[in-house]
């Protein structure tokens, strides 16, 4: 972990010039946020092509607009408190309070202008932009954020830029010095001492911090505030720079976005970088998108973080992500795609190529841009989605990527709606939007099998359990009175104590970082993890937490842990994790389906294992002495869903400091009738386990019982030939 953070300062010190040369190449001319005078035939073009529905539907809502703007303010969703703030009751941010915040309104207004060159359009552009001064004041005066996104205020400060040359200078006076103090107000050490959104370098970096580069760009030079301008636009420059450096190194030529969570990865994330690649381009003159390859290689992340299902896309419900459906959120990837293109399209065709068949595999509706940052469609003069890429062919052939920074494995089979797909956390470096989940896995064909459980709540639910080592399928060692390892806690969170009881830790681990991953290896017949997590629970507890786990392709994984304890008393839980009520066979093993898969799992070690089954009806998520309902209790199980609502524990029958757990899980369908064969296979130095895999191929797979970390693993045809032998 340090080692990983020593090589970024290292890389943000070199990536930041000792001197400000960059800022001798800012045009003394407006506009230069987005777009400048040079580049306003190009924007008329995309108006006319790519953008032309967009632009006539936002024509149309400009002409729709009111010519006079007022704060028309919705009175039953609010109340003032006696100190002038705002008591919410039916909304949680300023937007929400008012029919018109006059910002994208005036965005709306000076494009079309642009376009159009016909002055009403200028005269309601200015109106409105004058009308979002007026709001954000009363926003500040009222101490309330206007908006967690800082979308509004880039709006104004781009409105300003784009109209500034049909400004008078008492206008601009007017509309650009308020702007510029109420950024500043918004900084640190500034009068904004309630909640809003600061956003930094390490995460979306959509917050009120990086609205310094927009306003320090919009009024550099202009003579209304040079030296706040100046100072404003260093301050924003370093912090994207040091953003820009931060996510590349994060994504390792890989394009996973500062978060593996997709909500944020797929979401809002990905505009900061294009944002800032577009906008020094357009005030300086110099494209620098080659200076860093994150944004490149984006198309690669979301190809192996998503479970194309044809009309919809799943992702692994990784971290801090509501599991209702485990639907990715892919709304916006259209418009991320055709970004990556316009940049990188004719510098490395083949990352355009890439991104150019995943926006063909969206559903039709999602084939669209979005309205976040509405004018960014028509800046994009590189992107034509008329090109014909060879869809039919794989976009990868491998099985496995690994995405090292945030320790995650991904795993398939093939990605047609009938593979295997997993999920192995393994080593990460960063704790963003992430659980206290090493050494988890997650099984997918045909809907989840082996799952994170719980949900993404306000709720207790969302501090006490969903993040918790007892959520995920891990290993547990339980120590008395552990203290519960914190967890941040939502906007408008009711995850308040509500009683006197002090609720412990139900034996999980207590940081995010810290494990190492030990080995990553993947060829065409399995993939295989080491991951030592030892360091992610209490030292007064765990002596060693090693797990190796082999997906053998289809279907097939082994799974095994060396865990060993401080005490003898200290009790160990190997977890899995099932949506419906397991069911035993014969005795020998347990099967749980769930909306057409099926997953049967084995356990081979510990000998004369303790197994029991914690779950159904108030039992779903019972951890800590309790279980923590989801907001709706039992009626949010009525719906489909991803929740995992059962969990088979495995202890070890008697008090010992070591132990190791050794199991085999099989991916299936509700046609499959049973497990495979298998048995336990050990020597005098490896415990391991041989089956018949579906072809009849003969497989051993054995692992080392003390010492380094390794094996081995051979297999057979149905005629005894033998292809395959490797250690591990």
């Amino acid at each position: 972990m340090k080692h990983f953070f020593t090589i970024f300062i290292l890389l943000t010190i070199s990536s930041v010039m000792a001197n400000d040369e960059w800022m001798t190449k800012i045009g003394k001319d407006h506009p230069r946020l987005f777009i400048t005078q040079e580049t306003i035939p190009l924007l008329k073009k995309q108006v006319q092509g790519v953008c032309k529905k967009d632009f006539d539907r936002i024509k149309k809502e400009v002409d729709a607009l009111p010519d006079k703007a007022e704060l028309i303010f919705y009175n039953n969703k609010f109340k003032l408190n006696p100190d002038g703030s705002v008591k919410y009751l039916r909304a949680s941010q300023g937007c929400h309070l008012v029919k018109y915040t006059g910002a994208p309104e005036a965005m709306k207004a000076s494009l079309v202008y642009l376009v159009t060159n016909d002055i009403k359009y200028q005269i309601k552009a200015k109106t409105y932009l004058k009308l979002a001064v007026k709001f954000f004041d009363w926003c500040l005066k009222h101490k309330t954020m206007a908006a967690w996104y800082n979308t509004n205020k880039v709006y104004a400060i781009v409105s300003y830029d784009w109209l500034y040359n049909s400004l008078s200078a008492k206008e601009r006076s007017e509309i650009i010095i308020p702007l510029l103090k109420n950024v500043k107000e918004h900084q640190a050490g500034g009068s904004a001492k309630f909640h809003h959104c600061t956003g930094g370098y390490s995460n979306g970096n959509y917050g009120e911090r990086n609205l310094q580069w927009f306003a320090g760009l919009a009024a550099y030079n202009d003579n209304f505030d040079n030296a706040l301008a100046r100072k404003f636009l260093i301050s924003g420059y370093k912090l994207n720079v040091k953003m820009m450096d931060y996510r590349d190194l994060l994504s390792e030529g890989k394009g996973l976005l500062s978060a593996a969570t997709t909500g944020y990865s797929f979401g809002a994330y990905p505009y900061a970088s294009f944002m800032f690649l577009h906008s020094f381009k357009s005030a300086t003159g110099e494209d620098v998108s080659l200076r860093w390859n994150h944004m490149r290689d984006y198309p690669n992340w979301f190809d192996w973080s998503t479970i194309n299902r044809g009309s919809y896309f799943l992702d692994y419900g990784l971290g801090d992500t509501p599991h209702y459906s485990n639907k990715a959120s892919a709304h916006l990837m259209y418009t991320h795609m055709a970004q990556s293109i316009h940049f990188f399209g004719k510098k490395h065709p083949k990352s355009a190529k890439t991104a150019l068949r995943l926006i063909k595999t969206l559903p039709k509706s999602y084939q669209k841009f979005s309205t976040f940052y509405l004018f960014l469609p028509f800046v994009l003069f590189d992107f034509s989605p008329d090109a014909n890429p060879d869809c039919k062919s794989k976009i990868v052939s491998k099985n496995a990527e690994l995405f090292g920074s945030f320790g995650v494995v991904l795993m398939r089979s093939g990605t047609g709606k009938d593979d295997t797909y997993c999920l192995f956390r393994a080593g990460s470096k960063s704790g963003n939007h992430q659980h206290y989940d090493e050494n988890h896995f997650t099984i997918y064909k045909k809907d989840f099998l082996a799952m994170d459980s719980g949900s993404r709540t306000k709720t207790m639910h969302h501090c006490y359990y969903v993040p918790q080592s007892v959520a995920h399928n891990t290993v547990l060692i339980h120590e008395e009175k552990e203290k519960m390892p914190y967890f941040w806690k939502p906007w408008g969170s009711t995850a308040e104590k509500f009683d006197n009881k002090v609720y412990y830790s139900h034996g999980g681990q207590y940081k995010q970082t810290g494990a190492k991953r030990l080995a990553f290896e993947s060829n065409k017949f399995y993939t295989y993890v080491a991951n030592d997590a030892t360091e992610v629970y209490r030292s007064t507890k765990c002596a060693e937490a090693v797990r190796q786990f082999v997906f053998v392709y289809p279907d097939y994984f082994i799974v095994y842990d060396r865990v060993k304890s401080i005490k003898e008393n200290q009790r160990k839980e190997w977890l899995l994790h099932v949506q419906n009520d397991p069911k035993k066979v014969d005795n020998k093993y347990y099967m749980a389906d769930n909306n057409g898969g099926r997953l049967f799992f084995r356990t081979f070690l510990p000998e004369n294992a303790i197994q029991r089954k914690v779950g159904g009806p108030g039992k779903q998520f019972l951890a800590s002495g309790r279980n923590w309902p989801l907001p709706k209790g039992e009626k949010a199980f009525e719906k489909k869903n991803c929740f995992g609502q059962w969990r088979l524990e495995v202890i070890n029958s008697k008090p010992q400091k070591s132990v190791r757990f050794l199991h085999l899980l099989q991916a299936g369908t509700t046609q499959t009738p049973k497990m495979i064969p298998a048995k336990l296979k050990q020597t005098s130095s490896l415990d391991g386990i041989e089956f018949i895999d579906r072809k009849g191929n003969k497989w051993e797979v054995l692992f080392n019982r003390k010492g380094k970390v390794g094996g081995e693993i051979k297999a057979w045809d149905k005629n005894g030939k033998q292809f395959l032998s490797n250690m591990l």
